[in-house]
């Protein structure tokens, strides 16, 4: 990461089977699979975006709900 470079890191949390890991799958990957399975535990995911011509970096973390 450049000393100009932002970070923001962003939790998806919620429901067991609403799409999560395929929204974090999508968006870092560009890929879909139909066969996702349930996540156990977290996934970290790292992305890297450009808005008005400032790099900033993704850290998006996929956390199961937990009760």
């Amino acid at each position: 990461m450049t000393q100009d470079e932002k970070t923001l890191k962003i939790l998806l949390i919620g429901n067991s089977l609403v799409g999560k890991s395929s929204l974090l799958l999508r968006f870092c990957d560009n890929r879909f699979n139909e066969d996702m399975g349930t996540t156990i535990g977290v996934d970290f995911r790292f992305a890297n975006i450009s808005v008005e011509g400032e790099s900033i970096q993704l850290q998006i973390v996929n956390g199961k709900k937990q009760r």
